[in-house]
């Protein structure tokens, strides 16, 4: 089902309009949209390396405003946002409230950058009263660690970057994720 999105996305990475397409894909992904636009980011670095970082960019702005308006979704319509999220998620709202709870900014920036559906993250955020401060913080820095870092190998290995961000996203991912953890650990040690 997804085969059709994903080959359309890719085509539509050498067309003029890429930009403003990645921009609408982005930007849609967290609120209703099952393929990550890392799918068109990857192959516009490698047609336009000179542009890593401006893609990078607006992927990440996209994505970020896209999950702004899926938090107030979630935050605003609570029963909407809870029937999204069962569908998607075996976790209920009162679990989620926990989890932000205990975790917080840590469950956002490892589950941002993770291949699973930003949209569970923002719907939850939203419907869990999280604090939208820190919500918009951590999805700035790991949809733009995300993203950044997407763009980067794109432009360093080439065309064979895609079949190796799909291959080694969870590893990417993974190592994100710890070296951020380890950040957070280090500022409440030192603080």
């Amino acid at each position: 089902m997804l085969r059709p999105v994903y080959d359309w996305m890719l085509r539509q990475a050498a067309s003029r309009q890429a930009p403003y397409i990645l921009s609408l894909l982005a930007f849609v992904e967290p609120i209703i949209f099952p393929v990550p636009p890392d799918v068109m980011l990857a192959p516009m670095v490698v047609m336009k390396p000179e542009n890593v970082w401006r893609y990078a960019i607006l992927t990440t702005i996209a994505s970020v405003l896209g999950g702004c308006v899926s938090y107030f979704l979630g935050y605003l319509f609570v029963d909407w946002a809870v029937a999204v999220l069962s569908a998607r998620s075996s976790i209920g709202l009162d679990e989620y409230r926990r989890i932000f709870e205990h975790w917080g900014v840590l469950f956002i920036l490892a589950k941002g950058f993770l291949p699973v559906p930003y949209m569970i993250i923002t719907y939850a955020s939203g419907a869990a009263h999280f604090s939208f401060a820190q919500f918009l913080a951590a999805a700035t820095v790991t949809r733009g660690g995300r993203f950044c870092l997407s763009a980067w190998l794109s432009k360093r290995f080439g065309p064979q970057v895609q079949e190796r961000i799909e291959r080694n996203l969870m590893l990417w991912a993974s190592v994100f994720v710890v070296l951020v953890v380890a950040l957070v650990v280090l500022i409440r040690y030192i603080s």
